[in-house]
């Protein structure tokens, strides 16, 4: 007989902590491994040091364990296992030593490769290792020839947020395990054990109640009286007990099926800590139980499903309800009216294209002007951030999700510049990275520099990974024209091209007298006395005092020192037009490193 074969089009990986691999290589193999048919297997915190054998653990059908042990200390490393007939190979790159990664290139069905990069980061060790792979992966992506990079295992990247984030924005990776997802709250329930309960009990304490001392003071009060009494009664004869449905739980998932997988939970932990004969059977027995309950559960949940959309009393809405609950689907809350109270159509205004936004830091500024805000007697909704031509303005003005929407679309632009660099000499890179990506890392630049620097930084790295990639080694065939060893005039940072696009806008709006930047002219310093250590110009003009550092870094804050200092160095400022502005400020941004640091006088 012979196995279908499965489509070669996919490629199963599973992960796992298990810490310590000796003591769970049973449960590994036969409840994931096997189970699933998995193609690469990778395991963190294997615990495992020189003294265990290569051999330690293969699994059938599945090549030896590649290792990465901690030499030194306990705890800790790394272990990675591929299926038969999986074509992969282990790439001796010699990482810090500090850690604990593999390299391998396994190679797809179309004959493509990924670079498949399997790390284990201790929770205490820094952002070192992040920062490693985030500057690393692109020179092994193009020395191995690998389209595509998988990041697998344990990075305890909560510990060490910000370097991961700059991980996956510079790289252009996705996190496709730890997705957050809305969760309903846990609710609770009685069960009422109907057939157990003690009906005499419950007769001869009705039949010795004090009805009529209990019962009186108006109808409100004997209903709630009778209510109260009952209640107490049943709670005193009928077997009952609380349960809790949590949020991950199938609508079918009731009590027999919770009894029944904490009996199967408990029967694994006592044959782990004690695997003999009997505690297997026991586990076995257990989990035969287990299946038998959720057919059980799926089976009575269906027939109650189908008794509900068959009753009179439905109606068309509770039955779409009913199948859209069937079919994983949420209603709708509401429908939105298509006619005004006129009668007339409801096509002058949409609510829903309007974008209303509070700009505050304060948290009880939003709550204040909720449901005031009207458009057309429509309240409007109030969003945490709108988008105005195409940058995201955030509702505390800190533009930190516009600098990672923006890092992210460089950077997949990074990556498909590394596709086609075996293609192009230095100079064709260098002319893709300046027409396709840098346009992304600058656009509407001066509205957002007040950001801070930590998230600029991230616009950095993505250059310096694009230009690690233009200075990478040409291919060696076909030979290359002459030409492209030519010089290639370096690239400005870009801290160094908002500075000089800062002083051209500001020469505009304060020499040239621009309208439309009218509101950024500033008045001119009265001061008229220089000294040693401050020298000054008639062109100064006033800095807004502010002690808010991010204030200091708008395009006011920040140019209007810039310009003082521009003035100084740069005479006859009045007799220059725009051009010469540009060349003059870059001229002159050249002598400042980088980054600038502006001192307040």
């Amino acid at each position: 007989m012979v196995r279908p074969e499965r489509p070669s089009h996919t490629l199963k990986i599973i992960s796992a902590n298990v810490r310590g691999l000796r003591t769970n290589i049973g449960d590994l193999t036969h409840n994931c491994v096997l189970r699933h048919s998995a193609d690469v297997v990778v395991v963190t915190e294997t615990w495992l040091n020189n003294e265990v054998e290569p051999t330690f653990g293969k699994i059938r059908g599945y090549t030896q364990w590649n290792r990465r042990d901690r030499p030194e200390r306990a705890g800790g490393g790394v272990a990675v296992c591929f299926k038969e007939g999986v074509q992969a190979q282990h790439l001796d790159v010699v990482p810090p030593p500090h850690m604990e990664v593999m390299f391998f290139r396994v190679l797809l069905a179309d004959r493509s490769a990924i670079l498949l990069c399997a790390m284990y980061r201790p929770p205490r060790q820094g952002p070192a290792s992040l920062q490693y792979l985030t500057g690393a992966l692109d020179d092994l992506m193009l020395e191995h020839r690998c389209r595509h990079v998988l990041v697998v295992g344990d990075l305890n990247h909560h510990l060490e947020q910000h370097a991961y984030e700059s991980l996956l924005t510079v790289q252009g990776l996705t996190d496709h395990i730890d997705i957050g997802v809305a969760r309903d709250e846990t609710t609770s329930r009685t069960v009422w054990l109907w057939d157990k309960a003690d009906w005499a009990s419950l007769r001869r304490d009705l039949s010795h109640t004090a009805w009529g001392t209990l019962l009186r003071d108006g109808a409100e009060n004997m209903s709630r009286a009778l209510t109260s009494r009952l209640l107490a009664l049943q709670r005193r004869h009928v077997p009952h007990r609380d349960y809790t449905t949590k949020p991950t739980d199938q609508p079918w998932f009731g009590y027999r099926c919770r009894v029944a997988a904490e009996a199967k939970y408990s029967a694994w932990l006592r044959f782990k800590r004690n695997p003999t004969r009997r505690n297997k059977d026991l586990h076995r027995a257990a989990c035969r139980r287990m299946v038998v309950s959720s057919k059980w559960a799926i089976k009575k949940w269906e027939e109650d499903l189908r008794r509900k959309l068959r009753g009179s009393g439905v109606g068309n809405k509770t039955w779409w309800s009913l199948v859209k609950e069937k079919q994983g689907i949420s209603r709708q809350d509401s429908i939105p009216p298509l006619t005004k109270q006129d009668g007339t159509a409801a096509v002058n205004f949409a609510p829903e294209k309007t974008q209303a936004m509070v700009v505050s830091r304060s948290p009880a500024a939003r709550p204040a002007v909720e449901g005031r805000l009207r458009f057309g007697g429509v309240p409007l909704p109030l969003q945490e951030a709108v988008k105005v031509l195409g940058v995201e303005v955030a509702r505390e003005l800190r533009f930190d999700g516009h600098i990672k929407h923006i890092a992210k679309k460089a950077s997949h632009k990074v990556s498909a510049l590394r596709r086609v660099a075996s293609f192009l000499n230095r100079g064709g890179k260098l002319l893709l990275y300046k027409a396709q990506i840098r346009p992304y890392l600058e656009y509407a630049a001066l509205s957002w520099m007040s950001c801070a620097a930590s998230h600029t930084r991230r616009l950095d790295s993505i250059q310096r990974r694009a230009l690690r990639l233009v200075d990478a080694a040409d291919p060696p065939d076909p030979p290359d024209p002459p030409a492209q060893f030519e010089p290639v005039s370096p690239l400005d940072s870009l801290e160094h091209r908002r500075d000089v696009a800062a002083l051209v806008v500001f020469h505009k709006a304060q020499v040239q007298g621009v309208l439309h930047l009218a509101g950024l002219r500033q008045p001119p310093r009265v001061a008229t006395r220089s000294t040693r250590t401050v020298l000054t110009s008639g062109d100064a003009v006033e800095v807004p005092r502010s002690r808010a550092s991010q204030h200091q870094r708008t395009f006011v804050g920040r140019v209007s020192r810039m310009w003082n200092i521009f003035t100084v160095a740069v005479p006859h400022i009045q007799e220059m037009n725009t051009q010469s502005v540009k060349l003059a400020a870059n001229r002159w941004r050249l002598l400042k490193p980088t980054p600038l640091r502006l001192v307040i006088l």
